[in-house]
């Protein structure tokens, strides 16, 4: 007589290492894809951070450039009211200087 238990039993062990291979490489896979969207996380933390830092670098630096702009702005101001006082003052000299003739001389 003939026993087939034990390849029945080769059998499902077989399926069992192969079910069993098949879920740790599905384990497998997963762990790869964490990995990598881990890592792509990183990357994209650390390039808004970039993005970021280099925003605020350029609001710096329009700030740094319009104050500079309004001290101009501010001396170009100062000298046009030292302009219109001077001609101010030129107007009145000349109001009050004898007119000469250049051909009596």
């Amino acid at each position: 007589m003939v026993t087939i238990a034990p390849i029945h039993h080769h059998h499902c062990h077989h399926h069992h290492r192969r079910r069993h291979r098949r879920r740790l490489h599905h384990q497998l896979l997963c762990l790869y894809y964490v990995d990598v969207l881990a890592s792509v996380a990183v990357f994209a933390n650390c390039s808004a951070e970039a993005e970021t830092k280099a925003k605020l670098e350029k609001v710096a630096e329009i700030k740094r450039i319009n104050s500079q702009i309004m001290a101009i702005k501010s001396e170009i101001s100062k000298y046009e009211d030292t302009l219109k006082e001077y001609q101010l003052y030129k107007r009145f000299l000349f109001s009050v200087t004898p007119k000469v003739s250049l051909s009596s001389t």
